[in-house]
Protein backbone atom coordinates (compact mmCIF):
# COMPACT_ATOMS: atom_id res chain seq x y z
CA UNK A 1 0.00 0.00 0.00
CA UNK A 2 1.52 3.33 -0.76
CA UNK A 3 2.27 5.52 2.09
CA UNK A 4 2.10 9.04 -0.20
CA UNK A 5 -1.21 9.92 1.34
CA UNK A 6 -2.94 13.39 0.94
CA UNK A 7 -5.63 14.45 3.14
CA UNK A 8 -8.76 15.50 1.31
CA UNK A 9 -11.64 17.64 2.90
CA UNK A 10 -15.00 16.23 3.18
CA UNK A 11 -16.77 18.78 4.67
CA UNK A 12 -17.72 22.42 5.58
CA UNK A 13 -20.69 22.23 8.40
CA UNK A 14 -21.33 25.34 10.49
CA UNK A 15 -22.57 24.26 13.85
CA UNK A 16 -26.39 25.35 13.83
CA UNK A 17 -26.65 25.41 9.85
CA UNK A 18 -29.98 24.27 8.09
CA UNK A 19 -29.50 21.10 6.29
CA UNK A 20 -31.44 22.22 2.99
CA UNK A 21 -32.57 18.70 2.44
CA UNK A 22 -34.22 17.62 6.04
CA UNK A 23 -35.11 20.38 7.16
CA UNK A 24 -32.80 19.47 10.29
CA UNK A 25 -30.16 21.42 11.96
CA UNK A 26 -26.34 20.57 12.41
CA UNK A 27 -26.32 20.41 16.44
CA UNK A 28 -24.72 23.28 17.70
CA UNK A 29 -22.34 21.01 19.82
CA UNK A 30 -20.16 20.45 16.72
CA UNK A 31 -17.21 22.33 16.32
CA UNK A 32 -16.67 22.77 12.40
CA UNK A 33 -13.81 20.18 11.62
CA UNK A 34 -13.31 18.76 8.42
CA UNK A 35 -13.66 14.80 7.51
CA UNK A 36 -10.70 13.46 5.94
CA UNK A 37 -9.81 10.78 3.85
CA UNK A 38 -6.50 9.68 2.87
CA UNK A 39 -6.17 9.32 -1.12
CA UNK A 40 -3.27 6.67 -0.95
CA UNK A 41 -1.87 8.29 -3.50
CA UNK A 42 -5.06 9.33 -4.99
CA UNK A 43 -5.99 5.21 -5.54
CA UNK A 44 -9.23 5.72 -3.14
CA UNK A 45 -11.85 7.46 -4.91
CA UNK A 46 -13.94 8.07 -1.76
CA UNK A 47 -12.18 11.31 -0.79
CA UNK A 48 -12.44 13.05 -3.47
CA UNK A 49 -14.48 16.10 -3.69
CA UNK A 50 -16.93 17.76 -1.05
CA UNK A 51 -19.06 15.54 0.81
CA UNK A 52 -22.15 17.28 -0.43
CA UNK A 53 -21.00 15.17 -3.90
CA UNK A 54 -20.83 11.77 -2.12
CA UNK A 55 -23.63 9.59 -3.12
CA UNK A 56 -26.47 12.09 -2.54
CA UNK A 57 -28.92 11.82 -0.59
CA UNK A 58 -27.34 9.22 1.72
CA UNK A 59 -25.18 11.82 3.67
CA UNK A 60 -27.90 14.25 4.38
CA UNK A 61 -30.78 11.30 4.56
CA UNK A 62 -28.23 9.69 7.34
CA UNK A 63 -27.28 12.96 9.24
CA UNK A 64 -31.54 13.39 9.37
CA UNK A 65 -31.94 10.30 10.85
CA UNK A 66 -29.08 10.06 13.26
CA UNK A 67 -30.78 13.33 14.74
CA UNK A 68 -33.89 11.39 15.07
CA UNK A 69 -32.46 7.77 16.27
CA UNK A 70 -30.26 7.85 19.36
CA UNK A 71 -28.02 5.08 19.66
CA UNK A 72 -25.21 2.77 17.81
CA UNK A 73 -24.74 3.08 14.15
CA UNK A 74 -23.16 0.07 12.57
CA UNK A 75 -22.12 0.16 9.09
CA UNK A 76 -21.74 -3.01 7.41
CA UNK A 77 -19.70 -2.82 4.39
CA UNK A 78 -17.76 0.67 5.61
CA UNK A 79 -15.37 0.76 3.22
CA UNK A 80 -13.04 3.36 3.36
CA UNK A 81 -15.01 4.80 6.67
CA UNK A 82 -16.64 8.16 5.42
CA UNK A 83 -20.36 7.14 6.51
CA UNK A 84 -18.44 6.56 10.03
CA UNK A 85 -16.37 9.36 10.32
CA UNK A 86 -19.42 11.84 9.38
CA UNK A 87 -21.44 10.98 12.13
CA UNK A 88 -18.46 10.43 14.76
CA UNK A 89 -17.45 14.42 13.57
CA UNK A 90 -20.82 15.71 14.21
CA UNK A 91 -21.49 13.62 17.48
CA UNK A 92 -24.24 11.49 16.15
CA UNK A 93 -23.64 8.05 17.32
CA UNK A 94 -23.15 6.84 20.82
CA UNK A 95 -21.32 3.75 19.26
CA UNK A 96 -19.99 3.28 16.05
CA UNK A 97 -19.31 -0.28 14.58
CA UNK A 98 -17.54 -0.52 11.38
CA UNK A 99 -17.97 -3.41 9.64
CA UNK A 100 -15.23 -4.68 6.66
CA UNK A 101 -14.77 -8.19 5.28
CA UNK A 102 -11.37 -6.71 2.99
CA UNK A 103 -8.39 -7.12 5.21
CA UNK A 104 -6.66 -4.09 2.72
CA UNK A 105 -10.15 -1.70 3.03
CA UNK A 106 -10.41 -2.72 6.69
CA UNK A 107 -6.76 -1.06 7.24
CA UNK A 108 -7.54 1.78 5.43
CA UNK A 109 -10.59 2.12 7.06
CA UNK A 110 -8.81 2.25 10.61
CA UNK A 111 -6.46 4.99 9.57
CA UNK A 112 -8.92 7.19 8.74
CA UNK A 113 -11.03 6.79 11.59
CA UNK A 114 -7.73 7.78 13.47
CA UNK A 115 -6.61 10.32 11.50
CA UNK A 116 -10.15 11.68 12.51
CA UNK A 117 -10.11 10.96 15.97
CA UNK A 118 -13.64 8.99 15.65
CA UNK A 119 -13.91 6.44 18.46
CA UNK A 120 -15.13 3.18 16.71
CA UNK A 121 -14.34 -0.28 16.51
CA UNK A 122 -14.00 -1.89 13.18
CA UNK A 123 -14.86 -5.47 12.48
CA UNK A 124 -13.13 -7.45 9.90
CA UNK A 125 -15.49 -9.95 9.03
CA UNK A 126 -18.19 -10.60 6.31
CA UNK A 127 -22.04 -10.63 7.72
CA UNK A 128 -23.96 -12.95 6.14
CA UNK A 129 -26.58 -15.63 7.43
CA UNK A 130 -24.22 -17.75 9.31
CA UNK A 131 -21.61 -18.19 10.95
CA UNK A 132 -17.71 -19.45 9.63
CA UNK A 133 -16.60 -18.94 6.39
CA UNK A 134 -17.22 -17.64 2.88
CA UNK A 135 -15.49 -17.05 -0.59
CA UNK A 136 -15.50 -13.07 -1.26
CA UNK A 137 -14.93 -12.13 -4.98
CA UNK A 138 -12.73 -9.22 -5.33
CA UNK A 139 -12.47 -7.57 -8.26
CA UNK A 140 -8.58 -7.56 -9.78
CA UNK A 141 -6.56 -4.45 -9.46
CA UNK A 142 -6.04 -4.12 -12.99
CA UNK A 143 -6.97 -0.02 -12.90
CA UNK A 144 -5.01 1.07 -9.60
CA UNK A 145 -8.00 2.43 -7.57
CA UNK A 146 -8.69 0.88 -3.94
CA UNK A 147 -11.38 -1.62 -5.09
CA UNK A 148 -14.21 -1.83 -2.70
CA UNK A 149 -16.72 -3.48 -4.74
CA UNK A 150 -15.97 -6.90 -3.45
CA UNK A 151 -19.33 -9.23 -2.81
CA UNK A 152 -20.10 -12.53 -1.50
CA UNK A 153 -22.38 -12.64 -4.34
CA UNK A 154 -20.36 -14.12 -7.10
CA UNK A 155 -22.00 -13.01 -9.94
CA UNK A 156 -21.75 -9.58 -8.87
CA UNK A 157 -18.78 -8.70 -10.97
CA UNK A 158 -18.24 -11.78 -12.33
CA UNK A 159 -15.35 -10.58 -14.97
CA UNK A 160 -11.86 -11.31 -13.38
CA UNK A 161 -13.16 -11.18 -9.55
CA UNK A 162 -10.19 -12.92 -7.27
CA UNK A 163 -11.64 -15.60 -5.14
CA UNK A 164 -10.59 -14.91 -0.41
CA UNK A 165 -11.65 -16.76 1.99
CA UNK A 166 -13.11 -14.59 4.89
CA UNK A 167 -14.77 -15.35 7.94
CA UNK A 168 -18.76 -14.72 8.77
CA UNK A 169 -20.99 -13.63 11.36
CA UNK A 170 -24.41 -12.90 11.48
CA UNK A 171 -25.42 -9.34 12.21
CA UNK A 172 -27.63 -11.22 15.44
CA UNK A 173 -24.34 -12.46 17.03
CA UNK A 174 -22.06 -9.25 16.39
CA UNK A 175 -25.08 -7.38 18.31
CA UNK A 176 -24.88 -9.89 21.16
CA UNK A 177 -21.15 -10.19 20.99
CA UNK A 178 -21.64 -6.41 21.89
CA UNK A 179 -23.88 -6.80 25.00
CA UNK A 180 -27.17 -5.90 22.78
CA UNK A 181 -26.32 -2.39 22.87
CA UNK A 182 -29.19 -0.04 21.63
CA UNK A 183 -28.96 0.51 17.84
CA UNK A 184 -30.59 3.40 16.08
CA UNK A 185 -29.34 3.28 12.55
CA UNK A 186 -27.71 0.41 10.31
CA UNK A 187 -26.13 0.82 7.04
CA UNK A 188 -25.94 -2.00 4.82
CA UNK A 189 -24.07 -2.03 1.30
CA UNK A 190 -22.38 -5.38 0.44
CA UNK A 191 -22.32 -5.17 -3.47
CA UNK A 192 -25.73 -7.76 -3.86
CA UNK A 193 -25.50 -9.63 -0.78
CA UNK A 194 -27.96 -7.50 1.11
CA UNK A 195 -30.64 -10.27 1.63
CA UNK A 196 -27.67 -12.50 3.47
CA UNK A 197 -27.34 -9.98 6.10
CA UNK A 198 -30.77 -9.06 6.65
CA UNK A 199 -31.47 -13.09 7.14
CA UNK A 200 -28.91 -12.71 9.78
CA UNK A 201 -30.59 -9.91 11.69
CA UNK A 202 -34.10 -11.52 12.46
CA UNK A 203 -33.41 -10.74 16.07
CA UNK A 204 -31.66 -7.08 16.25
CA UNK A 205 -34.44 -6.13 14.14
CA UNK A 206 -36.89 -6.81 16.36
CA UNK A 207 -35.35 -5.88 19.39
CA UNK A 208 -34.45 -2.35 18.15
CA UNK A 209 -36.04 -1.59 14.98
CA UNK A 210 -33.76 -0.13 13.46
Amino acid sequence: MSEQTRAIDLTRLEAGAINPSSGGRIPNSFRPAPVRLLQLGARDQAGEGDWREYEQPLPEVLIALAQKLPGAFYDVGANSGFYAILLGRLGLARQIVCVEAMPPIAQVCRRNLALNWVGASVAEVALSDSAGTATLYVPSDHHRVLETSCSLDEEFKPEGSEPLEVPTLTLDALHAQRGHEPVGLVKIDVEGAEHLVLAGAGELIRRERP
